[in-house]
C-alpha cells in the first residue's frame, strides 16, 4: 500500500489535484484496533471504515468540525 499510495501522491501533485492519504487514517485506527472494525470480508467497509473515509475527506477539503452554520 505505501507504493501504491506514493504513486497516487506523485499523480495528485501532477495534476493539482487533492489526495487523501486513507491509507494514514486507517493506519490511527488500526494502532489500537482490529481490522476487522474496518472492513469484516476485507474488502466492503463497515459503519466504522465509512466514518473513517468521509472524516479522512472532510479534512483534506478543509471541513470545520464543530463550526455553526447560519442559513
Amino acid at each position: 500500500m505505501d507504493t501504491y499510495g506514493a504513486a497516487v501522491k506523485r499523480l495528485a501533485v501532477k495534476h493539482g489535484c487533492l489526495v487523501v492519504d486513507t491509507q494514514a487514517a486507517f493506519d490511527q485506527f488500526l494502532a489500537y484496533y482490529h481490522s476487522s472494525y474496518l472492513a469484516w470480508d476485507r474488502i466492503h467497509p463497515t459503519p466504522v471504515g465509512t466514518m473513517i473515509l468521509a472524516r479522512a475527506f472532510l479534512e483534506v477539503v478543509g471541513f470545520e468540525w464543530g463550526a455553526s452554520h447560519k442559513d
